[in-house]
């Protein structure tokens, strides 16, 4: 699309991160964001299309921001608003494209979706926007830290792509999951066959699927042939909401709170 500068490059020390900090809730883990010009002036133009939309009290979260690098107003964003209004009919495309104008050229409006998951209302938003001036968003920005080896780019994302990505980014392995089961939501099962020219390097995994919960996941593998290993996990005490900001409506198919 034209922007390939990561969310992550805004993180890098600089006069313009100070006062950044992280924080963990409901929803997983954050970077706070209050120094930055592109972030906070996008921040506000979605906050003033929700209010347009109709809503009046919500908490925003952005699972992804970039700037393009020859064009610096020209800025992909998504994220999500969360919500106790009951409202079913909420247009965040259309009132943004209602305010554009003079501060803001709508380049790309992905498809939106609204979805009630525990007993919340979930406003997912994915704009690209050529920003030409506005006013900035007055509070700190929550800007998603994801578990490692996933990019948040790739948002939203199904149960079993988050957790094929996780097992092949932190095992340096090419795997196919046999079973994912969190349907209870409080606990999850995974089984998955991996195939590995090298050692497997479990505790790197482990410390990954360590993001969704208290206490790190148990995890056993099995050798099945030359270089495959059958990998078994089990994770506890699921933190459930932490997977909402990374697979938006697509939690409602295995999960549930």
């Amino acid at each position: 699309m034209g922007y390939d500068r990561l969310f992550f490059d805004i993180f890098r020390k600089s006069s313009n991160n100070e006062g950044s900090g992280y924080v963990t809730d409901d929803f997983g883990e954050w970077m706070l964001i209050s120094h930055n010009k592109e972030l906070l002036l996008a921040t506000n133009l979605v906050s003033k299309a929700i209010r347009k939309a109709g809503v009046k009290d919500f908490d925003l979260y952005l699972g992804y921001f970039s700037t393009d690098e020859r064009i610096k107003s020209l800025v992909g964003i998504k994220g999500m608003a969360v919500t106790k209004d009951n409202k079913k009919n909420i247009d965040v495309r259309t009132s943004m494209r209602s305010i554009a104008g003079d501060d803001v050229i709508v380049i790309e409006d992905q498809p939106h979706s609204v979805s009630n998951i525990c007993n919340s209302t979930f406003i997912f938003f994915n704009f690209l926007l050529l920003i030409k001036k506005g006013k900035e968003y007055k509070h700190p920005v929550k800007l998603l830290l994801p578990p490692m080896g996933i990019n948040p780019s790739e948002i939203p994302l199904s149960l079993t792509s988050l957790f094929k990505t996780l097992l092949e980014r932190n095992l340096n392995a090419v795997c196919s999951l046999n079973e994912v089961d969190a349907s209870d939501g409080s606990r999850l099962k995974l089984m998955a066959t991996c195939r590995t020219e090298s050692s497997f390097d479990t505790e790197k995994v482990k410390n990954a699927l360590s993001y969704f919960a208290p206490e790190k996941p148990k995890l056993f593998t099995k050798r099945v042939g030359t270089r495959d290993m059958e990998v078994n996990l089990y994770i506890q005490q699921l933190n459930v909401k932490f997977f909402i900001p990374l697979l938006w409506n697509n939690f409602l198919e295995q999960l549930r709170c």
